[in-house]
């Protein structure tokens, strides 16, 4: 869990104990089934990270080399250093499903009452982790086409690369919706966590759907993206406005606790803080609303719009979007980095 999630999760646990604990419960064990939770959630998010870096490593050193492609003597030479690095890219996958396989099974009464379900978010790794290696796979084939001149071979492998590109945002709505699993709704954090999974959710939406209009020939007929965005929307307008109710309490609360607290204390940095970290939800959750709009309207698009486009407009939108929330989350970084460790 990053220092962000832990220092919010830290001064939500001073003011109030989780909504999801039975009243039998000791404060001792939420705890201790939060941080298990917690550890266990990790441990799948780093299983997935490994898996999507062997992807991700291929990618940069990929777009240079075929940046210094001219002809086929080049693209024969290049393709060797290529193919080692798919085959490094297969080696991480075949080290996540082995993270996957050791991560022991996760059984606490927190777990079960906050709604997640371990089996299925480990089956869902292990899926992406498949996928991702069946690009790897289909990424070699076109190498090898590179290097016999195989033209026939390289032309059937490139559609498949395309869409395969989308797995890495179904990467990161697995990550997200993993860390926004380990905490109760009842905290902000848990809303923001659920805006990047719409984010990611709605890259993967609009990047395949521009694919199947422009170069799987769907074109006009191309399935209408209208009821996934909508879903999108409706889910980032649930996410704002539950996050809003749920900040606007925890700045109440903390702000309840501050005449308790020694002046110049740790504790009361930490609480300072915390409110300064919550504070700069409320900028997440207005680009939220502008990211609500925008899936509206969009959700009109038409396949023959899609199929008109060079390259996917929908996904440069919301990478605009991911800039602005990024800017967010590095302020609210820069306010914990001041803190004590």
């Amino acid at each position: 869990m990053s220092k962000k999630l832990f220092m919010a999760v830290a001064a939500a646990c001073m003011i109030a104990p989780s909504s999801v604990a039975s009243a039998a419960q000791s404060e001792q064990q939420v705890q201790r089934e939060a941080e298990e939770a917690g550890k266990w959630l990790a441990q799948v998010s780093a299983a997935i990270l490994v898996g999507s870096e062997g992807l991700l490593s291929v990618a940069p050193e990929a777009k240079r080399l075929f940046e210094t492609i001219g002809n086929p003597q080049q693209a024969k030479a290049a393709a060797p250093k290529l193919r080692a690095l798919t085959a490094q890219g297969r080696q991480n996958v075949a080290k996540a499903d082995a993270m996957l396989a050791a991560i022991p099974p996760l059984r606490n009464d927190l777990a079960t009452a906050a709604g997640f379900d371990p089996a299925k978010i480990v089956d869902e790794a292990r899926a992406q982790n498949k996928q991702i290696l069946n690009l790897l796979v289909t990424m070699d084939d076109m190498l090898i086409g590179m290097e016999t001149g195989d033209a026939a071979k390289m032309k059937a492998a490139a559609p498949k690369l395309i869409t395969g590109s989308f797995l890495l945002l179904d990467s990161q709505t697995l990550i997200y919706r993993n860390r926004q699993a380990a905490l109760p709704s009842n905290q902000s954090v848990h809303q923001t966590l659920g805006i990047f999974v719409q984010l990611y959710r709605a890259m993967g939406i609009s990047g395949r759907g521009w694919y199947n209009a422009r170069l799987a020939g769907g074109g006009k007929e191309a399935a209408p993206l209208q009821p996934h965005l909508q879903g999108v929307a409706r889910q980032l307008q649930a996410l704002t406005r539950a996050g809003r109710l749920n900040a606007a309490r925890e700045l109440k609360e903390l702000g309840s606790v501050r005449g308790a607290i020694r002046k110049g204390s740790a504790q009361e940095r930490l609480l300072a803080a915390s409110e300064l970290v919550i504070g700069e939800e409320e900028k997440m959750f207005a680009i939220a609303d502008e990211m609500a709009s925008w899936a509206e309207r969009n959700s009109a698009v038409t396949g023959a719009t899609l199929a008109a486009q060079k390259s996917p407009a929908m996904v440069a939108d919301l990478t605009t979007f991911e800039e602005r929330f990024m800017k967010v989350t590095q302020a609210q970084a820069a306010i914990l980095a001041a803190q004590p460790n």
